[in-house]
């Protein structure tokens, strides 16, 4: 990814703590405790200053997720996620240079999983391509009314951050916050925390 993507891109984020370069601008994140009244430090606290090198000789890709977290432990600022939808809007092009491959590109923006209906499990995405998440409009499965947007969205350790976009429309929307007191609550009929989709309705309202 860093050698392929963020570096052709100019971008400094890194899945690998040890490889950043500025540590005063890395977010530590905190979640409510209700029972101390306190917010309690979860992740990514370096207090500024480089952390002790990991010793990765002897990591095998694949076997855990955790040491450099695929899945969601990007280091990245909400500026080079916006370098990033770029990307994502030009259909894999960026700044007149192509970094990733339009097959590829339609790929993770092809629905590759869909149903039409709530099959119980609670999950309320209904569309997905190759990682990316396809809103559907279908019960709470949307952002912003009437229209598709392809994204994710993240939660962990207090976390709260959403990256969608239309492509064909050329725009999308950067969201990221960091704890809440109300320990983000479900939003009544949409598939997000009232947190986010008080965002959503705002950028809605405003902007779209």
């Amino acid at each position: 990814m860093e050698n392929n993507l963020f570096k052709p891109m100019g971008l400094k984020c890194s899945y690998n703590v040890d490889n950043l370069d500025n540590y005063g601008d890395l977010a530590a994140l905190y979640k409510y405790n209700s029972d101390s009244n306190n917010w309690d430090l979860q992740f990514d606290d370096y207090g500024g200053r480089k952390p002790t090198p990991r010793d990765l000789s002897k990591y095998v890709v694949g076997t855990n997720g955790f040491v450099l977290a695929p899945e969601g432990g990007l280091r990245i600022s909400t500026k080079e996620m916006r370098e990033l939808m770029r990307l994502h809007i030009g259909q894999g092009e960026w700044n007149g240079k192509r970094i990733v491959s339009e097959n590829a590109m339609a790929l993770m923006h092809s629905a590759e999983y869909f149903r039409e209906n709530d099959n119980g499990s609670g999950n309320k995405f209904y569309a997905y391509g190759l990682g990316t998440h396809i809103t559907t409009g279908i019960l709470e499965d949307k952002i912003l009314s009437g229209l598709v947007m392809w994204g994710h969205s993240g939660f962990g350790w207090g976390l709260a951050s959403a990256f969608y976009y239309n492509y064909e429309r050329y725009y999308g929307l950067v969201v990221a916050m960091n704890g809440a007191k109300d320990k983000y609550p479900m939003a009544n009929g949409t598939a997000y925390v009232t947190d986010l989709d008080d965002v959503f309705q705002v950028l809605e309202k405003y902007f779209f």
